[in-house]
């Protein structure tokens, strides 16, 4: 339906949050590591969820450890260049849209 926006993740997609999760968790980040997943970000949440999430992260969550902060940074920007690597090539092609489905890059999201 018109006004209606269904965000897709790709495999490749999923597969860098899934990264950037793990990378969190061998932190000893579980809290963040959930957060950047909550509300059902891999099945089917989205972008939008992701990047919500992800303020969360950095607004609200962020320890106090300068290293700490620099690593999740990291992991962070990271996961922005595995999403862009998954993006190439996707934008303007017509066989990855579907109806109304819009197709988002990573310079889109953060």
């Amino acid at each position: 339906a018109p006004g209606i926006r269904k965000e897709n993740l790709t495999e490749a997609q999923k597969t860098a949050i899934t990264k950037a999760q793990n990378a969190l968790k061998a932190l000893r980040l579980d809290g963040l590591a959930e957060t950047l997943v909550a509300n059902k970000v891999l099945d089917g949440g989205g972008i939008k969820t992701l990047y919500d999430n992800i303020g969360v992260i950095v607004e609200k969550m962020m320890p106090e450890d300068g290293e700490k902060r620099a690593a999740i940074v990291d992991i962070l920007d990271r996961m922005v260049g595995d999403f862009e690597i998954a993006a190439l090539g996707r934008g303007g092609d017509d066989l990855n849209r579907i109806g109304n489905e819009i197709m988002i890059d990573a310079k889109d999201v953060l």
